[in-house]
């Protein structure tokens, strides 16, 4: 082929794409667009690279139409789209999507094996088995239609019939190393690792290019054969970190068994066993078990049978609130036979750890508010579309949350019964709709009225206080509205924010002053224009405009903690005070302003100051265990020891490899003379890395506990390690 061939190209970019490598993909496209920049094929691969890439739909949406403008009859397209309903699983404009590509060709052996998949998800058993006669009387060998059948399959966490998909692909197709490779990942996510491998072995062997085949064997081989062992206990088998293995089963397995319990009682549900509990020491590694690829965001994931969580040998965060929360995930997904929505395992799975410590749970009121004030939020009929339709990773979180709180809202109303009855409902292969009609009695408008309601009340305080503007959709929307119409203030307000954000402080100082010359009271171009003086290092400026919006009747936490950061920089520590107290009244939901007046606190030492805000603290950092050591021994000085316990309490599960959380939770002990704990704690300090002095305060604490028992021996045993640890270190 000629170089620059476009349809070499475009062969080259769609096997980038097969290989899972979607940058090289977006590379070899973009030089197509630089020749033929509305090249109908190149569009389509560009919206299939920004899916690959980050399941960016409303991007792969709008290539997609574009080419369709040039091209209608472009059976690619219409895939697309119908595979972006399928994600949100809009069966029937679905089904349009396809029925439009197939009145052109209606031998499209792609669109026809997307037609499976509406009815593979639409639960009509009958339909998937015609449409996939229907596409194998085309081609006889098309295995490839289970594949794209499979990946809308593993969206909806059937896991299960994946298997059984491949399985069926292999028999048609022996020779289709993908299907291989998609069996073995989905057996070893069912706990079915020996089969697993043995499938990825030959799948490997037919295609050694499948990087998340290489990747997984390479995982196995060579990591968890020499660096992980396995351990069977009860309903459970766990995988550990060989030098991590004696601090985590000490606290993991009792924890697991805490959760089993409680969820078998409140489900009335007993989930199919053994279930794989496996806690990964290196990113990276977490990455490849759980996706085949190196690079995660994510704490933890289920599979229905076999759940996968970081463990915090490297990475500090609260291991008990995320494999708590990965448990709820294996109730939902069996008990519904994998037919729970997204946005309600993962609100149920975050209201199952809010039930089991009311510290675990997210703090995100103000996301919230932004999300409904703004109208990002869908409603519960499509509440799925939280999690697909994000325009930024924090929208994810966002998502969480916002389920979060429809399941308190659904739990608080209707009891968990009629929860439970949702996921036998599901499982029964009844659609969302009916669901709620049967289960609450309810349609998704008159929940959403009650979602309202629910939410006016939590984030009340919001409505009497300004919140600025924190999005502004992009940077074209925004340059264009603020073109159309100079003289709206919010619109010339948001087109700043955008340059603000893109270092184009001096257009946004312009656009600003439109926005204040059409309405000089306009909140958020003050606010934008106090933060420019800030930037500027004009701190008496900054503070001018945001005395002018308190005047105004424009107070709010923002505010006030843009007021704190003045302040600071300006060295007037009253003040700062003053203005971190106020922002924390408005919004006492936020950690920042707290954290802050611990610090000044603790720097002015104002013991009772300190001691206020850590109390406060700890009820809002699930995962910071600094917040839990210091209350603990702030509360061991006062002996208010029962609740310097529930601290410690909260303190493992945040910090369950930190040396300092475990001993100075087992002086707390100790002092509360629960001696056989304060030496278990001690203990479990010394499996721990750290510092050689940090060692020695663990053995003076071990020897003390075991002088209390009495133990002579012991108590001198750790007296003398404790002076030959600082000694060797010295």
């Amino acid at each position: 082929a000629k170089p620059g061939d476009i349809q070499t190209l475009l062969w080259r970019a769609e096997l980038f794409l097969e290989k899972y490598d979607p940058g090289h993909a977006e590379e070899v496209v973009k030089e197509v667009l630089t020749q033929a920049p509305n090249h109908p094929e190149a569009l389509v691969w560009m919206a299939h690279v920004k899916l690959a890439q980050a399941l960016d739909f409303d991007a792969a949406t709008r290539l997609v139409n574009q080419a369709l403008k040039t091209n209608p009859k472009l059976g690619n397209a219409h895939f697309v789209l119908a595979g972006i309903n399928l994600r949100d699983m809009e069966l029937a404009d679905a089904d349009q999507h396809l029925d439009d590509g197939l009145k052109y060709n209606p031998r499209d052996l792609d669109l026809l094996s997307l037609k499976a998949a509406v009815r593979f998800l639409a639960d009509d058993d009958a339909g998937f088995q015609k449409a996939k006669r229907k596409v194998l009387k085309l081609n006889p060998q098309y295995s490839r239609m289970f594949q794209i059948v499979g990946e809308y399959a593993e969206w909806e966490h059937r896991y299960d019939e994946i298997v059984e998909m491949m399985r069926e692909a292999i028999k048609i197709d022996s020779e289709d190393a993908k299907a291989e490779a998609q069996l073995g990942l989905n057996l070893i996510r069912a706990g079915n690792d020996q089969e697993g491998l043995k499938a990825l072995n030959s799948a490997f062997d037919k295609d050694a290019f499948n990087v998340r085949v290489f990747n997984t064997l390479n995982l196995y081989e060579k990591t968890i054969r020499k660096d992980y062992e396995s351990v069977q206990e009860g309903q459970f088998t766990f995988r550990y970190y060989k030098k991590e293995k004696a601090i985590l089963e000490r606290y993991i397995p009792g924890l697991m068994r805490d959760a089993w319990k409680a969820m078998v009682k409140y489900y009335g549900f007993t989930p199919s066993q053994p279930i794989g509990v496996e806690l990964y020491a290196e990113r990276q590694d977490f990455a490849i078990r759980t996706s085949g690829l190196p690079g995660t965001a994510i704490q933890g994931v289920c599979f229905g049978k076999t759940l996968a969580s970081m463990s915090p040998y490297n990475e500090t965060f609260n291991v008990g609130m995320t494999v708590w929360h990965e448990l709820a995930h294996v109730f939902h997904i069996q008990m519904s036979k994998s037919h729970v929505p997204r946005w309600f395992t993962e609100g149920m799975a975050e209201y199952e750890t809010i039930v089991a410590r009311p510290e675990w749970q997210r703090e995100q009121d103000q996301d919230l508010f932004a999300a409904l004030r703004d109208d990002r939020l869908p409603k519960l009929g499509n509440m799925n579309k939280a999690f697909t339709r994000a325009e930024e990773l924090s929208d994810i979180a966002t998502a969480y949350y916002a389920s979060s709180q429809i399941l308190v809202m659904l739990g608080e109303k209707y009891g968990r019964a009629k929860l439970n009855k949702m996921l036998e409902l599901w499982a029964a292969g009844k659609r969302t709709p009916e669901v709620l009609k049967l289960a609450l009695g309810k349609d998704s408008t008159e929940l959403d009225k009650e979602f309202a309601a629910f939410t006016g009340k939590l984030l009340a305080r919001y409505k009497t206080q300004f919140m600025p503007i924190r999005r502004t959709g992009p940077f074209e929307d925004a340059e264009d509205a603020a073109k159309k119409d100079p003289s709206n203030a919010r619109a010339q307000t948001v087109y700043a924010l955008a340059l603000l954000r893109q270092g184009k402080a001096k257009q946004a100082d312009s656009a600003l002053q439109a926005a204040v010359k059409a309405d000089p009271k306009f909140a958020d171009a003050i606010y934008l224009q106090a933060q420019l003086a800030m930037a500027k290092r004009d701190a008496g400026e900054a503070k001018r405009f945001l005395k002018q919006l308190i005047t105004n009747g424009d107070d709010g936490y923002a505010v006030r903690m843009l007021l704190a950061d003045i302040a600071e920089a300006t060295g007037d520590a009253a003040g700062m005070k003053a203005e971190l107290e106020a922002a924390s009244k408005l919004d006492p939901s936020m950690a920042e302003p707290v954290q802050a007046l611990v610090d000044l606190a603790t720097k002015s030492k104002d013991a009772a100051g300190e001691l206020d805000g850590l109390r406060k603290l700890a009820k809002l950092e699930q995962h910071d265990p600094r917040v839990y050591r210091r209350l603990m021994e702030r509360l061991l000085e006062k002996k208010e020891l029962a609740e310097a316990r529930a601290a410690g309490e909260a303190a493992t599960w945040a910090d369950l490899e930190g040396m300092d959380t475990h001993r100075v939770f087992g002086e707390v002990l100790l002092a509360s003379k629960m001696v056989p704990r304060a030496i278990f704690e001690g203990q479990s300090a010394l499996l721990c890395r750290g510092r050689p002095k940090d060692q020695a305060k663990v053995h003076d604490l071990l020897a003390r506990a075991y002088a209390a028992v009495p133990n002579a021996k012991e108590a001198a045993k750790h007296r003398k390690l404790a002076t030959e640890v600082l000694k060797k270190a010295k």
